[in-house]
């Protein structure tokens, strides 16, 4: 059997003739005449084939049916005030919630700068930053597990659009006390004989690689290890040197932790882009958020 529809205004009337406790008032506070609110009571009466008032001489009283039908239209009637004023809230950024995908690259920096900024012109907003491998948070993109995120590298799934953001320094990390110390900047053939700790997978590690064998320097004595994290704690203890971006380390090297030198004949910068679903519909607050990015 199909439900039967109800409009709102015949809630609010009903709700009108309850609060007043009488059809001749509430025709008066809604501004129409008193038949016409009658024949809308009848018509919901119909609707659920039940009886909603008892008229006693000039009162009336709601049956068991009626005082059901008002607790029911005060909650729906309170939901759609609700609705109203919380797309109004969207609209004007006073509320909002957003999931921002990140790459470990410009999650490290970038991305937790342009929240705190954001978040300091809109306090009441939510903005989420969900961090993985580049490949990851693509994924995340096309099953729309974000609005939009921020990645290394160009997008491989021809359904993402890619947006150019800036492009990423990417330095030689040594430990203290390196005897390339007091070096301003390094050869690539130099950094081809030491130790050259690297991530175990991700799209700098392919990108220096790529960029050295163009160049025709093997990196024989290359070692993977598992993440970003591991490799900074390994450098820190002596085992070798890598090549990373620089605002992954620059915590480490204003501390002394660490050290960053340039590379003096092989410029490596890597382009980080915004991304998202060629489909997506943005939100005002994705809209909003996007343009302190771009700034």
């Amino acid at each position: 059997m199909p439900t039967p529809l109800i409009s709102l205004h015949l809630l609010k009337v009903f709700q009108q003739v309850m609060n007043e406790r009488g059809i001749s008032k509430a025709a008066a506070m809604l501004n129409v005449s008193q038949p016409s609110v009658s024949m809308q009571i009848r018509h919901l009466e119909r609707t659920f084939g039940v009886k909603l008032l008892n008229r006693l001489g000039q009162d009336i009283h709601p049956t068991q049916e009626g005082i059901m039908l008002r607790e029911y239209a005060t909650k729906i009637l309170d939901l759609v005030d609700h609705l109203h004023t919380d797309m109004a809230n969207l609209q004007n950024l006073r509320t909002g919630r957003l999931v921002v995908g990140g790459s470990r690259v410009p999650s490290a920096q970038r991305l937790p700068l342009a929240i705190a900024t954001f978040q300091k012109l809109h306090p009441q907003t939510e903005i989420l930053m969900e961090v993985a491998s580049s490949d990851e948070v693509e994924l995340w993109v096309l099953e729309n597990l974000v609005d939009f995120a921020i990645v290394v590298g160009p997008p491989v799934a021809p359904q993402i659009v890619k947006e150019p953001f800036y492009e990423e320094d990417l330095v030689l990390v040594l430990p203290p006390k390196h005897p390339m110390e007091n070096r301003k900047r390094v050869s690539a053939y130099e950094i081809s004989k030491l130790r050259l700790l690297l991530p175990h997978d991700g799209r700098v590690k392919t990108y220096v690689e790529k960029c050295f064998a163009e160049k025709g320097i093997p990196l024989n004595r290359k070692v993977s290890l598992g993440s970003m994290d591991s490799v900074k704690t390994a450098i820190g203890a002596g085992m070798g040197v890598s090549i990373m971006a620089k605002s992954t380390v620059e915590r480490e090297v204003k501390t002394g932790l660490l050290l960053a030198k340039r590379l003096r004949d092989l410029e490596l910068k890597y382009p980080v882009n915004i991304i998202y679903h060629k489909d997506k519909h943005f939100s005002r607050l994705a809209t909003e958020f996007l343009a302190v990015l771009r700034n």
